[in-house]
């Protein structure tokens, strides 16, 4: 098993995911650490993680993937950039907006959405939903 902290925007963990390195019975490689069917528990939801802790304050482009420990790779090879990670192509939709409202941004996800619609789908919403914010707030649609 690994622990995964997901950031915030401050740098503060805000979440953690736990990745099971061997298969499971329901073929699950990650879960939320949380405890949200115990009475009086709390669930995580699915945060943002931010691997560059200046990403909101930056001038950077920012980069978005999927997955904290990509993001993390991703922030050591390419400093240029403001790496985000969501925890999956059809989390967070409305944090990704707003995190990046105003910024240049490159799309890095995983590349299955060549093979399952359902990917694809979830990636064109995302797109449909930051171009009408940026025609909402004025601003240029760069990604």
């Amino acid at each position: 098993m690994m622990l995964i902290p997901f950031h915030n925007s401050d740098g503060f963990v805000q979440a953690c995911q736990i990745r099971f390195m061997c298969r499971t019975i329901k073929g699950v490689r990650y879960v939320w650490l949380s405890t949200p069917k115990k009475l009086g528990g709390l669930s995580s939801g699915t945060p943002l993680h931010f691997a560059c802790h200046d990403a909101v304050s930056s001038d950077k482009p920012i980069l978005i993937t999927e997955g904290a420990l990509k993001a993390e790779t991703a922030q050591t090879l390419r400093p240029e950039y403001s790496v985000i990670a969501s925890a999956g192509v059809s989390c967070s939709h409305r944090e990704i907006i707003q995190a990046t409202r105003f910024r240049s941004v490159l799309i890095a996800f995983d590349s299955d959405y060549r093979q399952n619609r359902q990917v694809a789908r979830h990636i064109a919403r995302l797109l449909e939903m930051r171009l009408a914010d940026a025609n909402q707030n004025g601003y240029d649609f760069h990604t």
